[in-house]
């Protein structure tokens, strides 16, 4: 009889506002399904969606998949006497959470756990929340929750999965040193069979932004260095406007810009899009203050696509490799300078360059170690 993972995630498939986290989890179920039972427990709405999934059965575990099933809760089915049951009417061996701060996906299994309503081992995977520069948005409340789930001794007895060596270095200044954590990278998407081709031309370039438009994915910041390049350049944005006023503002900017810039803001599209919109472009840039992990870096690469990010991602040595940038962002003119030579590239370089960096999405996916990995997490 196999074990049976519980995967708890504000949410999943179909939604695809949330970016990563869901992703993340969709390919570490689908991973994991032939040695485990895997059940979901999500809610039945997108990210700061009002309206439910039309195609979804809600408040009852239905099949997703061979050995996935999975529950789309409605609001007022979310609640404490909700979860208890459904954890005990499951009885799993783990429970696999997949957020630092949420109230029903975090916080309420961890009490579950703290008074003995559960007997799962919990395993808490923050996705960069803990991060410096995720922890300078909303500081106060972050900072008092963490104290909260230290000093109430909530996370005793759990482990963590963390993705990088950074991550779980903040895990255990948060935590501990003698806290348990696994240090295990996302189950990566599957790289394109083959290029796309697209039309390189020195003196222009196609740039393609994904992700929330938040501050700690900072666009402003790469709409200001595009101010100064004398190329003809295009950036695409796509992702949802999760921080309205600041959406606000890189538009603003956006508008400020000379004649030979253009930014086009198409707001949130389906998972499925994502490709299309890395085939069209040169390079997909992200100025984040901090990742984890970040799925739209690593599908880039395995659309072929090199990438211009900050060095607070996992991914570095890009230029070595040839498949893109990773630069710090208090120098400015590093990526003023990364935009101008990706700017002038003739299409052999940039050929040369989309082809390294497909070759490097396949050693990540190719690789059987994950399976390996997290089956001894689950164990």
């Amino acid at each position: 009889m196999k074990k049976r993972i519980l995967i708890m995630t504000d949410w999943f498939y179909p939604g695809f506002k949330a970016g990563g986290p869901i992703r993340a989890c969709y390919n570490l179920a689908f991973l994991l399904k032939d040695e485990y039972d895997i059940y979901i427990y999500t809610r039945d709405r997108d990210l700061n969606s009002n309206s439910p999934y039309r195609t979804v059965c809600r408040d009852n575990w239905s099949q997703f998949s061979d050995s996935i099933e999975i529950f789309y809760s409605s609001p007022e089915n979310l609640n404490w006497f909700s979860i208890i049951k459904e954890i005990r009417k499951i009885g799993p061996g783990f429970i696999y959470l997949n957020s630092m701060y949420s109230l029903y996906f975090t916080i309420y299994p961890l009490l579950i756990k703290r008074i003995g309503k559960t007997q799962a081992k919990i395993i808490l995977s923050p996705r960069g929340m803990l991060k410096a520069g995720s922890m300078q948005f909303k500081h106060f409340k972050k900072k008092s929750f963490l104290s909260l789930l230290k000093f109430s001794r909530m996370s005793r007895g759990i482990g963590f999965h963390a993705t990088d060596e950074q991550e779980k270095d903040d895990i255990r200044k948060v935590f501990g040193h003698a806290i348990p954590v696994d240090t295990i990278q996302d189950v990566p998407p599957t790289p394109a069979n083959s290029l796309k081709p697209v039309e390189k031309k020195a003196g222009e370039l196609k740039l393609v932004f994904i992700g929330r438009i938040h501050p700690v994915k900072n666009l402003h910041f790469i709409i200001e260095c595009l101010k100064r390049l004398p190329q003809k350049i295009e950036l695409t944005v796509v992702g949802p406007a999760e921080d309205r006023s600041y959406f606000l503002y890189c538009q603003r900017l956006s508008r400020h810009l000379p004649n030979n810039i253009s930014v086009n803001f198409t707001g949130e599209v389906s998972n499925e899009k994502i490709k299309d919109y890395l085939n069209r472009h040169h390079f997909m840039i992200l100025p984040t203050f901090g990742e984890n992990y970040c799925y739209s870096i690593i599908e880039s690469f395995c659309a072929g696509r090199p990438v211009i990010i900050t060095n607070k991602t996992p991914w570095q040595d890009l230029t070595r490799q040839k498949i893109g940038w990773d630069l710090p962002l208090n120098q400015k003119e590093d990526f003023e300078a990364a935009l101008n030579h990706a700017a002038e590239m003739v299409q052999e370089e940039f050929s040369e360059w989309s082809a390294s960096a497909l070759n490097f999405s396949r050693t990540l996916a190719f690789s059987d170690r994950f399976k390996t990995q997290y089956t001894e997490m689950f164990s």
